[in-house]
């Protein structure tokens, strides 16, 4: 695995676009927090609504594929969910 990414002739496209989502999301992230540490807010409030704001927005989601998981029937997610 490590060699396909690294050392390999064929281009690797699909690794190009998860590199690329990590640099605008880290991108994205990295903007929000320093806009909210310059409108002069504490450390520890900008850090608990950055992380409350993530969780309201990813939990569902997350959830909702679990939901969909154990109705599809699943190989094996009965006994792994918990």
């Amino acid at each position: 695995m490590l060699y396909a990414h690294f050392f390999s002739d064929t281009p690797n496209f699909g690794s190009f676009w998860g590199r690329l989502f990590f640099v605008i999301s880290g991108y994205l992230i990295s903007h929000t927090l320093y806009s909210a540490r310059d409108s002069g807010s504490p450390t520890g409030t900008i850090l608990a609504a950055f992380y409350a704001r993530r969780t309201l927005r990813i939990f569902p989601a997350y959830y909702a594929a679990l939901a969909i998981a154990v109705l599809v029937g699943l190989p094996g997610i009965r006994e792994t969910l918990g």
